[in-house]
């Protein structure tokens, strides 16, 4: 039985190389998990798994089948070669040099193992950097998993402190190695990151939360800035994934402190939404989070929103002068659709913060941007535009008012004023983008890209222009496949071009995605409306389309009589 397990028939190791060879990652992986249980003892299938692993930076699971293709056979110059290029990839230089002078002693490709070797010299330090991932949890066994998976090749060490969990947190945490720490909650979460820092060994701390997750490709960006230590912390930029009336998982992007090193002077403050005090040279980096944590079901919005509201009004009570209190019992309003608290606080804000300071700036145009929502929202179009043209003067490249602005427009019943915003909103948006890394300002201007395509695209079909109203409505549903009424209006415009099989299929994918929305009831006022020109247009078009048929039909048939 041993003899079998330690190698699988050569066919198999054949037709998974193949497979790696056509960069057929997935599929060799499939493969590879129908053999290891048979032959978990077989070498070559274990470095296959390595190479299948490191190929979709998987760099964990990667150097786990390569030591364990080593483990099982020390010869094997090709894993050590491999193993010493992933350590080379994560700034693992120790490990790294170890694994090449193997492979070159074994003279497996002895001329790049020494090329390899000879940078280790040059760049290596006396020991290698290491970072101490940090996070606080409670009851988050549905998502933590992942995020330890996605930060389990660039730790050194996995701190967790669990507030109170009574679900299966604690087990998750501690089968992936992680140091766990038991937290008495003071509704402080400032307090309870500064108690996980002041747990973490690391030179470095990169603070995470149990619903992000760290993308596989900015893995080796992370070992690398921590070895070149050329600044004390890193922006990072934190994409938020929520919900909204548009459509599901509308992004938005964020820059955080989240990579820093590990100083007893650098200190969280505010008991929520909490922030990092630092000091030295922070610079912007091209590191991803991805974050869950507003992409969540009512009932547990609701839970989350009253909890941070308890905390925030405790420490207003406390410190009624704290600008931050004011600015985000303004963002939680804003979020609770309480306009009138909100336009409250955000002028609390205004009075309390000096644009022209950089620590105050953000703040000064989050609140503008928040009063041009509430006025937005309370129809007071000549309002919200003042507001945002306040928030543009102060700085042009915070591109939500500019958005905003369009979208009082065109609710004013303004829409070739809206339209000349919108364009311009997309080309400033683009021109953004192509700037290296870093716009502390872009705030959610991602998340309205598609929105003001589909914008644009009623406006070109009112003024009947429908080639750039269908281009319009397509780049919307491009950019997001789930905004429900680029799918309709995209149909409209097909029914009005006599496109009836192409209107149909548009309109039954608005129907499926407008049904699928949570709290979706086609009789609450929000949406009957909507629904019923929906479901109107949608009826007249597959009545087209039989009648249509009919007609086919009827030909054919005079024809085979005739």
């Amino acid at each position: 039985m041993k003899a079998s397990t330690r190698s699988a028939p050569p066919r198999h190791h054949q037709a998974v190389l193949r497979l790696i060879q056509a960069k057929k990652y997935e599929a060799a992986e499939t493969q590879l998990r129908q053999l290891l249980p048979k032959y978990p003892n077989a070498p070559t299938l274990h470095y296959l798994a390595g190479l299948a692993a490191a190929a979709r930076y998987r760099y964990a699971d990667a150097v786990r089948h390569l030591q364990r293709t080593v483990a099982l056979d020390a010869r094997h110059g090709a894993a050590w070669f491999e193993l010493g290029l992933v350590h080379l990839t994560l700034c693992r230089y120790r490990p790294a040099r170890h694994c090449l002078q193997n492979a070159r002693a074994l003279k497996y490709r002895a001329k790049e193992s020494r090329r390899y070797l000879a940078q280790i010299e040059r760049v290596a330090r006396a020991r290698d950097v290491t970072l101490s991932v940090c996070l606080i949890v409670k009851n988050e066994e549905k998502l933590l998993a992942n995020c330890l998976r996605s930060v389990e090749a660039v730790a050194d060490e996995v701190v967790v402190v669990d507030t109170g969990s009574t679900d299966g947190t604690v087990a998750i945490a501690e089968a992936f190695g992680a140091q766990v720490y038991h937290y008495t909650w003071h509704n402080d979460f400032a307090a309870a990151r500064n108690f996980a820092k002041s747990k973490a060994a690391g030179d470095w701390i990169l603070q995470i939360d149990a619903d992000e997750e760290l993308l596989p490709e900015d893995q080796f960006k992370v070992r690398e800035l921590i070895h070149q230590g050329r600044c004390d912390g890193a922006f990072v930029a934190l994409l938020c994934r929520s919900s909204s009336n548009f459509g599901e998982n509308r992004p938005s992007l964020h820059y955080l402190v989240r990579l820093f090193r590990n100083l007893d002077h650098f200190r969280y403050i505010n008991p929520v939404h909490e922030v990092l005090q630092y000091s030295g040279e922070v610079i912007p980096v091209d590191i991803r989070l991805v974050h869950h944590g507003y992409n969540l079901d009512e009932k547990q919005l609701r839970e989350k929103r009253a909890r941070n509201a308890r905390i925030l009004y405790e420490g207003l009570a406390r410190d009624p002068e704290n600008v931050m209190y004011h600015f985000y019992l303004s963002m939680l309003h804003l979020s609770n659709r309480d306009f009138d608290l909100c336009a409250k606080f955000a002028r609390n804000v205004l009075q309390r913060v000096d644009p022209k300071k950089a620590s105050q700036h953000h703040l000064y145009l989050m609140a503008l941007n928040n009063l041009a929502l509430t006025a937005l929202e309370r129809e007071q179009y000549d309002d919200a535009i003042r507001f945002c043209e306040q928030a543009f003067a102060a700085n042009e490249h915070f591109l939500d008012p500019l958005y905003l602005h369009a979208l009082a427009l065109y609710r004013s019943g303004n829409p070739e004023a809206a339209r000349e915003r919108f364009l311009d909103f997309l080309d400033r948006f683009e021109r953004e983008k192509k700037k290296p890394i870093f716009n502390l300002f872009i705030s959610s201007a991602e998340a309205y890209v598609a929105p003001a395509e589909h914008l644009l695209g009623k406006i070109f079909r009112k003024s009947g222009n429908p080639a750039e109203a269908r281009r319009r409505f397509a780049r919307a549903r491009e950019l997001q496949p789930d905004l429900w009424p680029a799918h309709a209006d995209l149909g409209y415009l097909l029914a009005d071009l006599g496109e009836w099989q192409a209107a149909a299929e548009s309109l039954e994918q608005a129907l499926e995605l407008l049904k699928a929305r949570p709290g979706f009831d086609p009789n609450h006022p929000a949406w009957r409306q909507d629904f019923a020109l929906l479901v109107k247009v949608y009826s007249t078009v597959l009545k087209q389309l039989l009648a249509g048929e009919a007609s086919t039909t009827a030909v054919t048939s005079s024809r085979s009589a005739a």
